[in-house]
């Protein structure tokens, strides 16, 4: 009977250790998610602001 129960609790504490595993691959995914996204979104505003701003300098008449 000590064994199964030392089994039983051993198996619990593997499965305890891959649910903590788990969670923390899943932070680190939704981590890197946030992080792609943010600079994506940098970069797009960074090149629009960009031609926005070439766009506006191009349409501006020069003063003489």
């Amino acid at each position: 009977m000590r064994i199964i129960a030392a089994l039983f609790a051993f198996s619990l504490l593997g499965a305890c250790s891959t649910i903590d595993a788990t969670i923390d691959g899943g932070k680190n995914l939704v981590s890197a998610v946030i992080t792609d996204t943010a600079g994506v979104v940098s970069y797009t505003l960074d090149t629009t602001s960009t031609v926005l701003k070439d766009v506006s300098s191009s349409a501006t008449p020069e003063e003489k």
